[in-house]
């Protein structure tokens, strides 16, 4: 922060704020251009990356970004997954979604944050649907809380780096790949060739050092072929999601040093060619694989620490570079979370 702007505890709309004196600032300032600096109180700066409907938009003026961020029906996650009386997206139907609506009482209009029905007019139809939900209540959805890393795989024809939206740790292009800036199951993917074509990057989180997830989008494949692996520095290292060698069944091979240690397949083939969210979920005792919403394979035991890998992270072939793990198909929008997702979000991520 530059200048000398004055914080103002109580003096936001939403609690505290900056107030500027249009001096030099980042924030309130166009470009650093001499004389173009906002004079006066700035509150809750939030940037989404993407676009926000006319509905959204209105529940963010009233509830705030707080609130509408830590609310149901996130960005980015089913937004039709609420309860239907819950306008302020507090997960719960009660008085204040009450007086929301009392306020906008024989309002007519689009996108008005009381017309619960959606037809452009607050009336009795919707005291109706609020009724419905009375008092009801929903745990909130929190998915991208603990988001360490989201590779989106949007990327236009020609380039190498494949970006990180969330900490700049870009991940890089390599062999035959070609990036199909439409073929994704959301947005864009990349196609990979499965002879040489994978994506690097360093970023890594270690195994061994607590609780993890990781999902991708996959289409096509084959058995033995690796979605994401992990390096370390003397060129071992674990595959966290693969297709199991003989049934292109999904797997991961995280597991505990020793002898005895097995990796954790499911029954679920991957390999078939359709769009499948695959997902690893280890919580510190158990492993946990989802494919398309479902739980499809869990560690009956708990399995102890896991196999410390420090280096970073392959998408789309082994750790080992081996020939026959390089993937042949499509990936798409890979998350990492230096958390466990809950199964809820673990499921969430499928749609």
């Amino acid at each position: 922060m530059h200048g000398d702007p004055l914080w103002q505890p109580t003096g936001g709309k939403l609690g505290g704020t900056l107030q500027f004196d249009g001096d030099n600032v980042k924030i309130g300032a166009f470009n650093d251009a001499d004389n173009r600096y906002f004079n006066g109180m700035i509150d809750e700066v939030a940037v989404f990356d993407v676009p926000l409907t006319d509905p959204q938009i209105a529940r963010l003026c009233h509830v705030g970004g707080q609130s509408f961020l830590a609310g149901c029906g996130r960005i980015g996650i089913d937004e039709d997954a609420v309860l239907e009386g819950d306008i302020d997206r507090d997960c719960r139907v009660d008085g204040v979604d009450f007086s929301i609506l009392a306020k906008l009482w024989l309002e007519t209009g689009p996108a008005l944050l009381g017309d619960i029905d959606e037809d452009e007019t607050v009336d009795y139809l919707d005291v109706s649907a609020l009724a419905g939900n009375w008092i009801e209540s929903i745990a909130p959805l929190t998915l991208d809380l603990g988001l360490a890393a989201h590779f989106k795989l949007d990327e236009s024809t020609g380039m190498t780096a494949a970006e990180d939206s969330i900490a700049g740790n870009n991940g890089t292009l390599n062999g035959s790949g070609t990036w199909r800036p439409t073929g994704g199951e959301v947005d864009g993917a990349i196609e990979l060739d499965g002879s040489s074509a994978y994506i690097s990057t360093n970023f890594g989180l270690d195994p061994a050092e607590g609780p993890f997830s990781a999902a991708a989008w996959i289409k096509s494949g084959e058995p033995a072929e690796v979605v994401i692996s992990q390096t370390d520095g003397d060129g071992t290292g674990v595959d966290w999601i693969a297709a199991e060698p003989s049934t292109g069944k999904l797997m991961t091979s995280l597991r505990p040093p020793g002898r005895g240690k097995l990796p954790l397949i499911s029954e679920f083939v991957i390999t078939d060619g359709d769009w499948h969210r695959i997902v690893v979920v280890w919580d510190g005792s158990h492993r946990r694989l989802y494919a398309d919403g479902a739980e499809v394979a869990e560690d009956i035991e708990a399995q102890g620490e896991l196999t410390s890998a420090t280096g970073g992270l392959y998408f789309g072939a082994a750790n080992t570079l081996a020939s026959t793990s390089f993937f042949q198909g499509l990936i798409d929008d890979i998350r990492i979370y230096n958390r466990a997702l809950a199964p809820e979000e673990a499921s969430a991520l499928a749609h």
